[in-house]
């Protein structure tokens, strides 16, 4: 039988949350989901946790040169039309695959992307993907809150795996300059915990940023710009950056949270002295 949709989920040494990761993939309800796991020779336990559901999923145990090699491989054991990419430390809610989907079975070669809640120390916050040609700049969107058809990715040769960090942002980037569309569901999708491999390894990040932006479509000033701030800025600070960026985004979020709420509750007393005076 052909899986209604293929996620796959490249780890290494992750065994702290692989089983959370694996188990909102297994249960989604009403589907029949691939699951391959691609495990770059885990020391951790990690690889004895992942044989436990060796009947449930398709397990690849097997040195690689890095995420994007990992990727590679489990588009290709993809037996669906349309594949997530789910990194071990993040896991999917309940029941939201099928509404994607359901999207898919009805525009078949759109890439659909999702908001993910953004989480860590001292951060929680709903990220939206927006502004898809801003691809040309920075990854505006994430793969693990990101569904994409398999023939894209046939067409595109999949990720290049000369980036170690950006190979989704360069993937995602040569489908919108290849004249693919992009839509964006009005759901949270994806719990995404911060802290992983980009944030481990903001140099290799930076230069492999840098590396993208040279080749980006932008206005020269613009491009070189971002260069200098990657090259003389970013290289030092930018773990502390980006981890200030994730708490100022947290801090507005739930100040609009708490806003909306306050409003709606004042609505509500409104309505009940109205309501009341009519009496």
């Amino acid at each position: 039988m052909i899986p209604d949709i293929a996620i796959v989920i490249p780890v290494r040494n992750a065994y702290k949350t692989i089983s959370r990761c694996v188990d909102s993939v297994l249960e989604q309800n009403d589907l029949n989901v691939q699951c391959i796991v691609i495990d770059s020779i885990s020391t951790d336990g990690t690889s004895e946790i992942l044989l436990k559901y060796e009947k449930r999923i398709t397990y690849i145990r097997e040195e690689d040169s890095g995420i994007a090699d990992a990727m590679n491989k489990g588009v290709k054991l993809s037996r669906a039309s349309l594949i997530g990419i789910l990194d071990a430390d993040d896991y999917y809610l309940p029941n939201v695959l099928k509404m994607i989907l359901d999207y898919h079975r009805s525009n078949n070669n759109i890439i659909i992307c999702c908001s993910m809640n953004i989480v860590g120390n001292n951060i929680n916050y709903i990220h939206n993907p927006i502004n898809f040609f801003n691809l040309e700049i920075g990854m505006v969107i994430n793969h693990t809150a990101t569904f994409t058809p398999k023939v894209i990715f046939e067409n595109l040769r999949s990720y290049n795996k000369k980036y170690k960090i950006v190979a989704d942002w360069d993937f995602y980037r040569r489908a919108y300059r290849s004249g693919y569309k992009f839509k964006k569901l009005n759901t949270v999708s994806t719990i995404y915990s911060t802290g992983g491999t980009t944030t481990q390894n903001s140099k290799l990040l930076n230069s492999e940023v840098i590396d993208l932006i040279k080749d980006s479509r932008i206005p020269i000033l613009k491009k070189a710009l971002i260069i200098f701030k990657r090259k003389y800025i970013y290289s030092i600070f930018s773990k502390y950056l980006t981890n200030l960026s994730h708490f100022k985004n947290s801090l507005k979020y739930n100040y609009l949270l708490k806003k909306k709420d306050f409003i709606f509750n004042i609505k509500e007393k409104i309505i009940t002295i109205k309501e009341h005076k009519k009496r």
